[in-house]
This record gives structure tokens, sequence and C-alpha cells, in this order.
């Protein structure tokens, strides 16, 4: 259910997105804004479900990335400072 404090996203251009975060409370609140026949329950999940699923996918990026770097071998000269 939509809180009487809430700020109406609706009227939000720029800021919306830094003010709605990765919070599914505050997504599903402004969708209900701009679509108030669709149920605030069932866009809640549906707004948790995809920030957790694009987290997971982040972190798996950033997972594949630091798998991928390959150590250098101790033997390789290394340039001097001086």
């Amino acid at each position: 259910m939509q809180d009487d404090d809430e700020p109406n996203f609706a009227k939000m251009s720029a800021p919306m997105l830094e003010a709605l975060g990765d919070d599914a409370h505050k997504w599903a609140t402004a969708f209900c804004q701009f679509h108030p026949v669709m149920p605030y329950e069932t866009m809640v999940t549906w707004f948790a479900n995809a920030i957790e699923t694009a987290d997971a996918h982040r972190a798996r990026r950033m997972r594949d990335a630091y798998e991928s770097i390959k150590p250098c071998p101790k033997d390789t000269p290394t340039r001097d400072a001086s």
C-alpha cells in the first residue's frame, strides 16, 4: 500500500532513479503512481525479483572479470620506478 508520506514519483524526472535506488517498495510505489490499476503487492514482488536478479548478474560479471585476470609470473622483470 502507498503511504501518504511517499513522494509523488510520477512527477519526478531526472532524480527519479537516484531517489528510487534499489528499493523495491519505492519502485512499486512509483510504478503504481503511473499505473494505478496494477496491484501494489504484485509490483513490489516483481521489482524485488528484478533488483535481486540484476544484482546477481552484476556479481557474476565481476567474479568472471576477476577470475580472468592472470597473475604475473614472479620472474617477470618489473619496471624501475626511478
